[in-house]
This record gives C-alpha cells, sequence and structure tokens, in this order.
C-alpha cells in the first residue's frame, strides 16, 4: 500500500479565526492491491487476470442461476465506524460484590418524604389538579435566588425589583399577556414559578389565604434563614400552604388550555425542559441542604466522565445553550401530542426533511441522522437499576439498536453560515429574520401567524448566573458572538479531529473512534392509572470538567393516592456522546492509482470455463491432486492483482446513547405502627368488655402481613415507593390515626388470614358484647391519614367466665404457632444407596443389558429387606421401576 493524500494534516494546527476549513474536507485517501499466490499446471488459464480482477471486483454468476459469488470488496458504497465505549454504570448493589479499581461509574436512585412537614393540603390540591406538573413548586427555584448574591449578601433583602415585572404579567389580563414567553419566562421563569407571578409572600396574595393580615413575606424569610442553625421546615411549610391555597382560590392562577397565555399553561410549558448552565454546575450540590424541607422528592446520582476538553471549550465559549438547543430538537415530543417540537421552527429540522431521497446526499446534508448499532458488554445490562430484569448478557451481542444522532460538522457548518451543500437558502429566505438555530424570531399572540405551539423557545427554561454569565452573550441573533466563539469552537473539533484521526488500518483493526461525554440528558416520564406513559420533562447537564458525580433532585412530583390517579413517575437517564466516528469507502483503480470510473457489473461466467461440483476452476485456486503431482506436468507460478483505494472522512456525531433507568417511582408516606390496645372488662359483667385504641409511636422494618382484599396491592405500592428489595416495609408515625381496624375469630388461629374484619371505627374506645365462657380472639389495626394500615398487633384471647354469678375476666396475649407438617419419612442414604448403571438406564432394552424397567408384558419385581440390628425385626420393602415418557 502506499499513501495517497491527507488533507488532514495533524501536524497543521488550524488558527480558530481562520475561515477557510472545514472538516468535510478532512479526508486520507490510501493506496492499496490484493494479491494472491498461486500456481497452475502447465500454462495459466487464458484471460485469468481479466476473469480474477472482474470476481474480485463485481462478483460472478453462473447463467442458469445455479451458483453466485459475492465481490470480496464492494466498491462505491460508503460504509460508517462509530466504535466508542459506552457507559454502563454498576447499582450500589454490584459495587458491593465486585472490587473495581480506578473510577468506576455507579448510578443510584431514592425517594423521601418529609414527616415532619404537614403536606396533606398541597398533596390534595397538586393530586385532584391534573395539569398542574411542571410548574409545581422546583428547588432550582430556590436555588436560582441563593446564587444571587447581590441577595443574599445584602443586610436587607428586598425582592420588589425582581419581581415587579412578574407582577406586572399577573395584573393583566390573558388577552395583554402576549410577551410572556418572550419576555418574562424567557429569562426569569424560575422566579416567577417560585413567586407564582411576584405575588407569594405579599400583599395580592392576603385576599386568598384566609384570615392572614398582613404579608408573609415567607421567600425573604427563607432567603435569609441559616440553615445550619435552625430547622427551616416550618417556614417551608408556611410557603407551601401560601402556594396551595392561591392555585385553589386565585381565578387568574386557574390553569386554561384553551388560551395559549394562560400563566400556568405558560409555565407548564416553559418547564418542560430545563437545561442547566456551566456556571451553575458547581451549585447543584447546594440543594442538599434544602431538599429536606420539600414535601418529598426522587433523587438521582451518576458518575461523570472526567475527560472534558470539549465540553469545557462549549462552556469557555459560552456556546451550552446553542448545544443543548440543537440536542433539544431531536428528542421531545410536544406532552399529548405527536409531533416534536421545533418540527417548523428550526431550520435545522427543516433541512432534515428536505434533503433528497438519494443516499449519498441525504448521508452529508441530513443535521439529524439515525445510526444503527450493535452492543457488546462483559457485564450483565439490566432494564433498570432494580437488577431484576436482563436486557443484555455478559459476553453476547445485543439486537441492533437504532440511536438518535446530530451530524456535528454539518449542523456548525450551517450554522456558521458556510452552507456546504446550500439547502440553507432552500428553507431560510434572505431576508429572514432567523436567530440561532431558529428560521425567524420568537413568535408572540399578536403576531398575524399567532402562537406558535412547536416553537422550543416556548418550551425551555436556562438556568444560568446572570452574574458570572452575561445576559446577552449568547442570545439566538448574537452575530459578533458567533463569528468569535463559534469559529473557535468548530476550529477546536478540527483540531481534536486531526490529533484522534484514525487510518483505515485502525477502523479495521477495531481502534475505537475518540469520543466524549458533552450532555447528560434525564428524561422524567410519568404515568396516571388511565393512561401510557409519557414523557413530560427533560433535564439537560453539560459536562465539563467541574462535574464528578451528576446529582438531580426532583421535587415536582405528584404524591401517590386516588386523587392522583396514583401517579407514577419514571427517569430515563442518556448520554450525548461527541463520537469522531468515520465514513469509509472503497475505490478501484488501476495501477497507477487511477479510479476506475466504469460501472462494472456482475458478469455471468464465460463458456469456456469449466464447472465441477459447483466450484470455478480457472478463476479460483486449484487444489493440487492427492498424489502431489500432476502426471510430471510443468506448473506456472501467478500472482493475480487487484489494485483499489479506500476514502476515509469524518464522521463525527453527537450519539444519543442510553445510560440506565430508574424503576417506577411512587411518592407515598410510611404506613403507621400497630396501635396500643388496653382491654377493660367491666366489674361482675359477664357479657362487656371496652377497647381503648391509641397510635403509637415508632419505626421499624418488617413484612407486611396480608388480611383483606386490598392489603397485597396496597402493600406493593408501599414497596415499590420505599424501594424495598426484601420484601420488607418500613412502619413509622409520621401521621395521626383516622381510625382502628378490629378483627376478631372464635376459633383458635394459626395465621392472621384466619380473622376477618369484625367492626372499623374513627373513636378511640369501643364497647364490646360477648357471650360469658366463650374464647374470643381479637387483633387490631390502625389506619392514617393517608389511608395506609399497619400490621396487626399481637393476638388476645379473651374470656369471661361466669361461675354462678363470679365473674372472672382471662385476657392473655395468644402466641399463634403455626402447626408443623408431619414427615413421615427419614433420611437413611448414609447407609441404603441405590443406583442402577447407565446402561441399565439408557438401554434398557437392549436384550444384552439387564434392565431394571418393567414393561407391558414383563414385571420386574425388587425386594429390600431391613433388619434391626437391636430388636432383629425385619422389614420387607417390594418395589419395580417404570418408564415415564415425556409427549413433545
Amino acid at each position: 500500500k502506499a499513501l495517497i493524500s491527507n488533507k488532514c494534516d495533524p501536524h497543521t494546527i488550524v488558527n480558530e479565526g481562520a475561515e477557510t476549513f472545514s472538516l468535510l474536507d478532512c479526508i486520507i485517501e490510501q493506496r492499496f492491491n490484493l494479491t494472491i499466490q498461486t500456481a497452475f499446471p502447465g500454462k495459466k488459464p487464458s484471460g485469468l487476470k481479466q476473469k480474477w480482477a472482474q470476481y474480485v471486483k463485481t462478483g460472478v454468476i453462473v447463467d442458469n442461476g445455479r451458483i453466485e459469488y459475492e465481490p470480496i470488496i464492494t466498491a462505491n458504497k460508503w460504509f460508517h465506524d462509530h466504535n466508542f465505549h459506552g457507559i454502563n454504570p454498576f447499582s450500589p448493589a454490584e459495587l458491593s460484590e465486585k472490587q473495581t479499581f480506578g473510577k468506576t461509574f455507579f448510578a443510584d436512585y431514592k425517594t423521601y418524604y418529609n414527616e415532619r412537614l404537614n403536606s396533606e393540603a398541597f398533596e390534595s390540591a397538586t393530586g385532584q389538579n391534573k395539569n398542574l406538573q411542571n410548574s409545581l413548586p422546583s428547588i432550582y427555584s430556590f436555588l436560582k435566588f441563593f446564587n444571587n448574591k447581590n441577595l443574599t449578601d445584602s443586610e436587607l433583602l428586598a425582592l420588589e425589583p425582581i419581581l415587579e415585572e412578574a407582577k406586572e404579567y399577573y395584573d393583566r389580563n390573558d388577552t395583554q399577556n402576549s410577551l410572556i414567553y418572550k419576555d418574562l419566562l424567557k429569562k426569569d421563569s424560575l422566579e416567577t414559578l417560585l413567586t407564582l407571578y411576584g405575588i407569594v409572600g405579599t400583599d395580592a396574595a392576603l385576599p386568598f389565604l384566609g384570615n392572614e393580615k398582613t404579608a408573609s413575606k415567607i421567600i425573604e424569610k427563607i432567603l435569609t434563614t441559616s440553615f445550619k442553625n435552625i430547622d427551616a421546615s416550618s417556614l417551608f411549610s408556611d410557603y407551601f400552604n401560601e402556594y396551595t391555597k392561591l392555585i385553589l382560590n386565585d381565578e387568574k392562577l386557574k390553569f386554561d388550555e384553551g388560551h395559549d397565555n394562560n400563566r400556568i399553561l405558560a409555565l407548564e410549558r416553559m418547564m418542560t425542559n430545563l437545561v442547566f448552565s456551566p456556571s451553575v454546575v458547581k451549585s447543584l450540590s447546594e440543594v442538599d441542604q434544602y431538599k429536606k424541607h420539600f414535601p418529598y422528592y426522587a433523587e438521582l446520582e451518576f458518575t461523570a466522565n472526567l475527560h472534558t476538553p470539549i465540553g469545557d471549550a462549549m462552556r469557555d465559549m459560552f456556546l451550552t445553550k446553542l448545544m443543548s438547543e440543537i440536542v433539544l430538537h431531536n428528542t421531545q415530543k410536544i406532552p399529548g401530542a405527536n409531533y416534536m417540537i421545533g418540527s417548523n421552527d428550526s431550520w435545522l429540522v427543516g433541512l432534515k426533511y428536505l434533503t433528497p431521497k438519494d443516499v449519498e446526499w441525504n448521508e452529508l446534508a441530513n443535521p439529524y441522522p439515525e445510526k444503527k448499532f450493535i452492543e457488546y458488554s462483559h457485564e450483565a445490562v439490566y432494564e433498570d437499576l432494580t437488577l431484576t430484569s436482563l436486557s443484555h448478557s455478559p459476553g453476547s451481542l445485543s439486537q441492533v439498536n437504532t440511536k438518535k444522532s446530530v451530524n456535528m460538522p454539518v449542523v456548525l457548518e450551517y450554522w456558521l453560515g458556510k452552507d456546504p451543500y446550500e439547502w440553507f437558502s432552500l428553507f431560510v429566505s434572505p431576508d429572514s429574520e432567523a436567530e440561532g438555530v431558529y428560521a425567524d424570531k420568537q413568535k408572540t399572540t399578536t403576531d398575524e401567524t399567532g402562537f406558535s405551539i412547536e416553537d422550543l423557545r416556548n418550551y425551555v427554561t436556562y438556568f444560568r448566573n446572570d452574574f458570572s454569565e452575561p445576559i446577552n452573550i449568547n442570545s439566538d441573533d448574537n452575530e459578533i458572538f458567533k463569528n468569535l466563539f463559534g469559529i473557535a469552537f468548530y476550529a477546536k473539533i478540527f483540531n481534536i479531529y486531526k490529533d484522534k484521526i484514525r487510518t483505515y488500518e485502525d477502523i479495521i483493526g477495531g481502534v475505537p473512534a475518540y469520543s466524549e461525554d458533552l450532555f447528560y440528558r434525564i428524561e422524567k416520564t410519568r404515568k396516571f392509572d388511565d393512561s401510557e406513559e409519557e414523557v413530560i420533562q427533560n433535564v439537560l447537564i453539560p459536562n465539563t470538567s467541574d462535574l464528578d458525580i451528576v446529582r438531580y433532585v426532583d421535587t415536582q412530583l405528584k404524591y401517590s393516592s386516588s386523587e392522583s390517579k396514583h401517579a407514577t413517575y419514571k427517569y430515563n437517564v442518556y448520554v450525548h456522546k461527541l463520537v469522531f466516528g468515520s465514513r469509509y469507502k472503497y475505490i478501484w483503480t488501476d495501477g497507477a492509482g487511477t479510479p476506475d470510473t466504469e460501472e462494472i457489473q456482475k458478469v455471468s461466467i464465460p463458456s469456456e470455463d469449466v464447472l465441477e461440483d459447483n466450484k470455478l476452476v480457472g478463476i479460483g485456486i486449484m487444489e493440487e491432486t492427492a498424489g502431489g503431482g500432476m502426471g510430471g506436468m510443468g506448473w506456472t507460478s501467478f500472482s493475480p492483482t487487484a489494485n483499489f483505494k479506500t476514502r476515509v472522512e469524518p464522521s463525527i456525531l453527537l450519539i444519543e446513547d442510553k445510560i440506565f433507568s430508574t424503576p417506577d417511582i411512587i411518592i407515598l408516606d410510611k404506613p403507621p405502627v400497630m396501635p396500643d390496645i388496653d382491654i377493660i372488662p367491666y366489674r361482675a359483667v359477664n357479657n362487656r368488655l371496652k377497647f381503648l385504641m391509641t397510635g403509637a409511636t415508632g419505626r421499624f422494618r418488617a413484612k407486611p402481613e396480608i388480611m383483606i382484599e386490598g392489603d397485597e396491592e396496597e402493600f406493593d405500592r408501599i414497596k415499590r415507593a420505599q424501594l424495598s428489595t426484601d420484601g420488607k416495609v418500613e412502619f413509622g408515625s409520621d401521621d395521626a390515626a383516622k381510625s382502628f381496624q378490629i378483627f376478631r375469630t372464635k376459633q383458635k388461629p394459626t395465621t392472621y388470614q384466619d380473622f376477618e374484619l369484625y367492626d372499623q371505627i374513627t373513636k378511640e374506645v369501643y364497647e364490646e358484647q360477648i357471650l360469658p365462657n366463650t374464647k374470643y380472639y381479637y387483633t387490631f389495626r390502625v389506619i392514617d391519614k393517608h389511608g395506609h394500615v399497619s400490621n396487626p398487633t399481637s393476638v388476645f384471647e379473651v374470656e369471661l367466665l361466669d361461675e354462678k354469678g363470679a365473674v372472672k375476666p382471662m385476657i392473655r396475649l395468644f402466641d399463634m404457632i403455626p402447626p408443623k407438617n408431619k414427615i413421615n419419612t427419614k433420611d437413611c442414604q448414609k447407609y441404603i444407596y441405590l443406583k442402577p448403571t447407565l446402561q441399565q438406564l439408557y438401554f434398557s432394552d437392549t436384550p444384552s443389558v439387564d434392565g431394571i424397567f418393567s414393561n407391558q408384558t414383563k414385571k420386574k419385581r425388587y425386594k429390600m429387606r431391613l433388619t434391626s440390628k437391636s430388636s432383629g425385626k425385619k422389614i420387607d420393602i417390594d418395589f419395580s421401576f417404570r418408564k415415564n415418557f415425556l409427549l413433545e
């Protein structure tokens, strides 16, 4: 082979200010020749050189169609190689069984319910309103305020200047809020969410709070509280109580899907996608000191990849917002709809549909190709972190999986205005007001075309630090920013590809492509009793050197009850990995390396060639005869050759790869502990008792006892909510007792299933009437205000003995001992062991074998006699063997 050309010289560094370089021109071509060494008896067959080259290049078919030879190398067809190392994180259970070294990738999840916070009203109000989800209080709204050092460092905290604009949108009518997406929520959606358009804690909230006379200023109190010194749960309780009353009573905060400017609908849409800026990645761990004060939350934790030169460049050049929009345009469907967000408003998505059907041009111009992969893992891959369902066995190949991707060179060149394939002008007119990846300016409801339900800008919140990240530096229409940082970022990718470029030999040899984790995306799904699972939110976290452990806390959840139709959530975590792959093809050439432009089709075998035993003689290699010679015939050496070259081009894709999934997430509190019971008899009364029942305190884990219909389903939900892996649940006294269940039976019980529900009361005192001189068995359960039941108490045996008017109460605990199954056999294998030979087992029907099995014509009987050494008694055991045949 000989290197022909390398237009991507790794020794030349591209100037970041240059505008002439292009990744699409980064090509390596190499020349090869395919040669075999063979010899033929006598003279070589006529035309062998041409025939062999045709066979290698085009394949051969026989005229009658009996045999076909495919070409050895398929030319002028693009092959793709995006071989990369993915992430298969260990769960904590797997880590405890393995001895890992170096950096270990792991993933974990958990749920939390705040027992100190009385959140029953909040749970009910949010549960019965199915439209509230992304507008629920978010812990990152508080974090946005805490990151505002101008506020937290001030001696006198005043939120009025920040909330003034939000309050204006609260005061207006829906028809006047045409700029609510474009102006207010585009920059202050988290602040607006926390304050419900600037009214939480202010005088404007008083008409909806009942007897409150002065503004609570609850947000100011929370922001100025030192969480290290006091328990702030009471402050957060006040905030959630005020939030609950506002969404219940304030007509301006009612959900209205019929008007695009509705305040809550706008919040629901804007929080569909939450993107974290690199400027706040360091502060994500700060939520740990606030999360325990929320009513409940779910938390995900997994390891990030620390190799982040491109992620750091994206951070330093303020390109995270742009790249996140490019990713989200290809991932998010509108909730409840079948079409994608951005399907009309992104010119990138539009280009996907403008590319022609021709495979070659579609490959080059399509910004969002889908690629097929086969995965291999040395470790087991499970459906979710419970490790109960295996999706991929270790050491085996997976099924073919299709992965979404972004064609990075094409996207960047389009965005930078290079338009290498002249498709941009077909979708975006010269007088268009394109902004970033958007075909036009963000619309408002006053525009002639109306509000755009498919515009991604109406569905994304970008969480950044406004003081470390200038507010206009990465705006959609900042041309100076694009020309400065966009070209520098493209040059960064260009130079990395040149440094990590793979040759044809590297690709064939299995050398993986250089890759880097650019984003982590958490996809949140939800389902109700009567609905299918749907994606309701995406969280996008950029991967930079500031990120080691990704920790995301989700407080926008609903309590799983009949009011919320048993809301169930699930999280799918993806990595968007930038893979510096390649595409390559073979080109047939002559001996001088000139491409053979003639299209050679598969040819039929000429008549002078011989077909023997379905083998072509005269084109392949003739085998030598067994005698090692050909009857004295001479041999002619011959080395047929076919010349070709390879062309390797970059195929740099931002590939979406799934890392792990959680099981279903359910938010529930703990079931109560068993009640305290006091059974009091009456003096000289032989048929009356009094039960005193009170709720108890404590905490323990135990297996739940199933007593009546519905218990099993309820405790299964609690196990799922508590992420139980051993069948036990945690009982705790987090709620007051609401009612008590009394179980009774006259039969001596052996298990709790022997009881029947006798009565259920809401009072703590119960008057019972029984028959004298009769034994009764009782057990009790308590039900809390969430409808959870406790385990039953110990069993009480109660009897009022009446001996000629003298009443003697017999009240004691009864120990249920289930009957033991009597075993009438005894192991004696130590002394008696009967085993047939393999011949007697498998060849018993052979006449020469003394078989042990009986059949229809002959029954073989055996006798075994056991004699006691002490008494001399004998026991005879008669037995025989019969074959059982399994019918398939």
